[in-house]
């Protein structure tokens, strides 16, 4: 998330560093001011939008995990589970008689010799299947990577933003209203302007989830039929283990992977079942809108505020000047 964040930013941030070091050569007498303004109002930028992006990404986990708790079931956190793909093709180191081959899947008629390539491909299908059981056995686990990672990011950058920040309002106080400082100006648009569009776009695509939901909910329905897409049984997909609970006793597989595949027919008729339902959930959709308008609404208005109040300041300092003894 940080990363991508980053190098979208890397082309901009070059480029305005590039136009402050141009400005400070035409400006020697304000040599290093420039730059160092540009430095701090650029930190204040990147690690702010990391911040709010990692508040967004949690406040989607919250909503997710304590209000719309259908947004995403655990079928649909889970994914499906891990298929035992057999090779077309095998041939035997030793050039033995080596079970047939079909569509990724073992038969068995008279006798089954399994090659190694299919013992290795049962035993990390094994390693695979019986971590997603653990998985399944902890609903909880992806909930809480998820909140690691939105956590990770925000610890990091938002002590950063606060202490950058801090000193470019601390030094934006010392300063009288007619020392103007562009790079500060151009600051509180920029994030005005970002939050704005961020609070228009969600507002707008909230307004239609709700109308077609809520308000014309036969719009919805239609949209959603539309649009589903039935995954159905995928023959190819449960053909590997569905060959090693048929075949298991005549190759020689032991009890324990024979149940393990009667099991996972259990556990994939039963996700690829219940993950239609999951598709285009209104409550994921929800849950995925509100963050932003939650976040950018108190952005904008902020960063609104602060630019238009020390607009006026100087407005009302120049006005001042312009009317004073030395021009009566």
């Amino acid at each position: 998330m940080a990363l991508g964040i980053l190098s979208n930013l890397f082309p901009l941030v070059l480029l305005i560093f590039i136009i402050a070091i141009i400005m400070e050569n035409k400006a020697p007498e304000k040599k290093g001011s420039i730059l160092r303004n540009v430095y701090f109002y650029m930190a204040s930028l990147v690690t702010l939008g990391i911040a709010v992006g990692s508040l967004i990404f949690l406040a989607n986990v919250g909503l997710k995990t304590w209000v719309f708790t259908d947004a995403e079931p655990l079928s649909y956190r889970l994914g499906q589970p891990p298929v035992l793909y057999f090779d077309q093709s095998v041939t035997d180191s030793a050039a033995k008689p080596v079970v047939s081959v079909g569509a990724g899947a073992i038969t068995c008629d008279s006798e089954c010799t399994l090659s190694t390539d299919q013992q290795n491909a049962i035993t990390d299908w094994k390693a695979s299947y019986e971590t997603w059981t653990k998985n399944k056995d902890n609903p909880n686990a992806s909930r809480q990577r998820d909140l690691i990672n939105g956590f990770s990011f925000l610890i990091v950058a938002l002590p950063i933003f606060i202490i950058h920040y801090r000193i470019v309002q601390r030094e934006a106080k010392r300063k009288s209203p007619e020392q103007h400082n562009p790079v500060r100006t151009a600051y509180y648009y920029f994030v005005s302007l970002a939050a704005l569009v961020m609070t228009v776009v969600s507002v707008g695509m909230f307004l239609n989830l709700a109308l077609k939901n809520w308000v014309f909910p036969s719009v919805g329905d239609a949209q959603r039929n539309s649009s589903q897409v039935t995954m159905g049984v995928d023959e190819y997909s449960i053909s590997g283990v569905q060959s090693v609970v048929t075949c298991g006793a005549t190759c020689g597989l032991d009890t324990q992977t024979v149940s393990l595949a009667q099991q996972w027919i259990v556990d994939f008729n039963s996700w690829n079942s219940s993950i239609d339902e999951a598709n285009n959930n209104t409550d994921r959709q929800a849950a995925g809108i509100i963050p932003f308008i939650l976040f950018g609404v108190p952005l904008f208005w902020y960063h609104w505020s602060v630019v238009r109040k020390e607009s006026k300041e100087r407005k009302n300092e120049q006005q001042a000047v312009g009317t004073g003894p030395a021009n009566v």
